[in-house]
């Protein structure tokens, strides 16, 4: 999967919008690190890795495939 981002790193309410929860609910495991990802903290901003997020969404659509055939 490819997220249209061009930046490396993704803020919380994009994480959100990709998996499909609210920013709060995002937020709120970000700060309990149980995104899928792991948490990058920058001063007060949390963001995760682009590329990461890529590779648990690649390996689920994949396992979901397997499941499937």
């Amino acid at each position: 999967m490819s997220i249209d981002i061009d930046r490396e790193t993704i803020n919380i309410p994009q994480v959100a919008k990709i998996l499909g929860i609210s920013a709060p609910v995002a937020y709120q495991l970000a700060r309990q690190d149980r995104l899928p990802t792991p948490v990058i903290k920058l001063g007060r901003r949390l963001v995760v890795s682009r590329r990461a997020l890529e590779a648990v969404l690649d390996r689920r659509h994949d396992e979901g495939r397997d499941q499937v055939a």
